[in-house]
Formats: C-alpha cells, structure tokens, sequence
C-alpha cells in the first residue's frame, strides 16, 4: 500500500512536473515573442528618431531658405519703390521741360510776328526750338533709362 501510495505520489509529481513544464516552455514562448516585439520596438523607436532628426534638419534648412527670400523680396520691393519715384520725378520733369518747350515756341512765334528777328530766317526759328525740344527729350531719356537701370 505504501508502494502504491508511493507510485500515486510519484505519478502526481510527474504530470505536475510536466504541466510546470509546459507552462514554463508556453512562458518562454511568450517571452521570446515579447523580447522580438520589444526588439522591433526599439528599431521603430530609432527609424522615428532619426525620421525626426532628418524632418527639423530640413525644417531649418526651409526656415533659412524662406528667411532669404523674405530678404530678397524686401530689397526688390525697396529697389522698386526708387525706381517708381525716380520715374515719377523724370516724368514730372519731361512734363515741365514739355512745358518750357511750348513756352518757347510761343514767345517764337510772338517773336516772328512782331518781326523783332529781321535779320534771322523766319523758317530757323521753329527748327532750333525743335531741335532744343529734340536735345531736352533725348536728356530726359537718357535720365530715365539710367533710372530704370538703377
């Protein structure tokens, strides 16, 4: 009886040896698989990092970039303000000179009526008030064309 109280006990401690046995193998399964997720884990972890490095590198490099077109943009805008108010000035001056010249074509013409140039050609007279009109307006150009080049 012994024997048999022996053999039962024993029998027992085997299938709870196997049973701790297969819960053992089944944790260490699991263990396996976590440490392979916890290794995947890590490696996602490292790519985002470095997706992260790369992302505020370019993030500064953009930054830098739109810094110099503001800077650009600011100097054309500055240039093109001088430019408009240097034509602005050159136009009010081709008006006044536009002015002059009809003034003086005026006073010619007064001048030829009252026949105060005898002794000038009356056909000279217009000639050289164009030819004023001519050399002022290719002044003005020449003004103007050196403002727009600024």
């Amino acid at each position: 009886m012994r024997l048999a109280m022996v053999a039962k006990s024993e029998v027992a401690e085997v299938k709870k040896s196997e049973e701790l046995h297969s819960q053992l193998q089944a944790s260490n399964e699991d263990m396996v698989e976590t440490l392979a997720t916890v290794q995947n884990l890590k490696i996602d972890l490292r790519d985002s990092e470095k997706a992260g490095s790369e992302a505020q590198a370019m993030f500064g490099e953009s930054q830098q970039q739109l810094d110099m077109v503001k800077a650009i943009a600011e100097r054309l805008s500055f240039k093109h303000l001088k430019l408009l108010d240097s034509l602005s000035l050159k136009s009010s001056e081709l008006e006044e000179s536009k002015a002059q010249v009809k003034s003086l074509e005026e006073v010619v013409k007064k001048l030829q009526a009252s026949k105060l140039f005898q002794n000038v050609d009356s056909d000279q007279l217009p000639k050289k008030s164009q030819y004023i009109s001519v050399i002022r307006g290719r002044e003005l150009r020449c003004a103007l064309r050196k403002a727009e080049i600024k």
